[in-house]
């Protein structure tokens, strides 16, 4: 492994050792196993970090996250905008609009990440119209679903919570008149078995339908086009590689995950993390004081030094 990127991942698992935390990955209702990924249950203090945020790193898909307790504020790409939320869905991120979170010392989050056409089959509108987009969940769902999703404070365990959201959401799901395609399906799998790494071209031609029926099928179910879903795919294995795998050098990932030349690969790089390749080998050079497969965490300081 490259010394640089040896040293910076050993400092960045001392870090997260420091964390108080509990992850809890809680099974999906098998009714909504079609549509949902999982339920994911962080209580984590970070009150050890002074003052810091987080860059998510794009995964394709909506998220609604859940907090219980303190709110959590979210900014713009350009850390301006500051707005506190409780109950919200998070939009598929696109490489050049990726937000920013600060959150207070200790987390209680219950986070639902839905397969692509999962949101839009439960919640009966079009993923495109939370492309970049962080909603207020109240602007979603109806007042009474709402108010029930609000009472899961009163709930003592995340056990109970996660059974009364099941009834929630399978509630919705059953007033929703949104169908999601065969097609659509068999479009994300080439993509994911691919990793990533598969023109559409290639894609029309193995399912034999056209390009402008990919796209509009993108357009409603997924949020953004199916051209900058697969760049997302394709990093997001780049980045579970480099964090997991002997580094050999910029080449060998570079042929490895199919990019014609280097800079279409710092390209998008950048794109994805703010930072070049180079920067990302000496992260703590650059602001950062961890990072894993979902964030890179900045100090607030030395974030807003770099911006």
């Amino acid at each position: 492994m490259n010394e640089a990127l040896a040293l910076s991942t050993a400092k960045s698992r001392e870090i997260i050792k420091d964390f108080n935390s509990k992850e809890t990955v809680f099974p999906v209702h098998k009714q909504l196993e079609p549509f949902i990924f999982s339920y994911l249950h962080g209580k984590i203090d970070f009150s050890f970090i002074e003052k810091f945020a987080a860059r998510p790193i794009p995964t394709g898909n909506i998220v609604m996250i859940l907090r219980f307790g303190s709110d959590i504020t979210l900014y713009d790409q350009h850390f301006k905008n500051p707005k506190k939320y409780s109950f919200f869905v998070v939009g598929v991120q696109t490489l050049h609009k990726l937000s920013y979170l600060h959150t207070p010392e200790n987390v209680d989050n219950l986070i639902i990440s839905f397969k692509p056409g999962g949101f839009s089959r439960i919640f009966n509108r079009s993923a495109f119209d939370l492309a970049d987009k962080i909603v207020d969940l109240s602007e979603l769902v109806p007042p009474g679903f709402m108010g029930e999703i609000k009472n899961l404070t009163t709930l003592e365990s995340i056990e109970e919570r996660i059974e009364r959201l099941n009834t929630v959401l399978l509630n919705l799901l059953e007033r929703s008149t949104y169908n999601t395609s065969k097609n659509h399906i068999e479009v994300l799998d080439q993509i994911h078995k691919s990793q990533g790494n598969i023109s559409l071209n290639d894609i029309c031609k193995n399912l034999g339908i056209t390009l402008r029926t990919i796209e509009r099928s993108f357009r409603v179910n997924v949020g953004i086009s199916p051209k900058e879903y697969i760049r997302i795919i394709r990093f997001n294995h780049i980045f579970q590689y480099l964090l997991e795998h002997r580094f050999e050098g910029w080449q060998e990932v570079i042929h490895r995950f199919g990019y014609f030349d280097q800079s279409h690969f710092i390209r998008d790089f950048k794109a994805v993390t703010g930072h070049t390749p180079g920067e990302f080998i000496n992260f703590t050079e650059h602001g950062m004081i961890f990072l894993d497969r979902y964030q890179l965490v900045f100090r607030l300081e030395n974030l807003k030094v770099r911006l």
